[in-house]
């Protein structure tokens, strides 16, 4: 098939995540942002938060390696939970409003979620940053973007003692600093 690069549709928007971040789809399905993006077209439901702070399904496609980067932000979170995302890259925290992985400090509060595949249905949580940490490759490396419907929001995840922790993230399909979430 040659250069997976090559067969990866490009956008250049600088607010990506890292190839092997995992996406969950409504029936509990696990992809890496990577794999989605080799398979041109491919669409998913995901979880999604609304403006209410209510978790809800939406559709995500376009998945894209949207830049290329070799200076990451490694978010951890107090639950385990680690993320690599570029410096302009929003998270939802605790009170509705996003923040960039650059402005991301010890003691954040972001939206969150845990996922049992046993229950099958996320249950909101809030999760504490505990650590961010400025990584610098040698390399440029491919970072990933997605476009979801309707919220422009989704939750990526990060097995945890056999459930997954989930944090909702934004994409990059519109102006979204203006937009508050509600906090339920």
């Amino acid at each position: 098939m040659g250069d997976t690069a090559n067969h990866i549709q490009k956008l250049e928007k600088g607010n990506c995540l890292a190839g092997d971040t995992l996406v969950i789809d409504r029936d509990g399905e696990l992809y890496t942002l990577e794999d989605l993006a080799v398979e041109d077209g491919r669409v998913i439901e995901v979880q999604a938060i609304d403006q209410h702070g209510r978790l809800i399904h939406a559709k995500a496609h376009s998945f894209r390696i949207g830049t290329w980067h070799n200076k990451l932000y490694q978010i951890r979170m107090s639950n385990g939970h680690v993320i690599e995302a570029t410096a302009d890259h929003p998270f939802l925290t605790s009170n509705g409003e996003w923040i960039t992985a650059e402005n991301l400090v010890f003691g954040h509060l972001l939206k969150s979620a845990m996922y049992d595949p046993k229950q099958k249905n996320p249950i909101l949580t809030i999760n504490e940053v505990s650590s961010v940490r400025v990584k610098e490759l040698d390399e440029m490396i491919p970072m990933y973007d997605f476009t979801v419907e309707s919220e422009e929001n989704l939750f990526v995840a990060q097995e945890i003692d056999g459930k997954y922790s989930l944090l909702c993230v934004h994409n990059s399909a519109a102006p979204i600093l203006e937009k508050k979430y509600t906090v339920s």
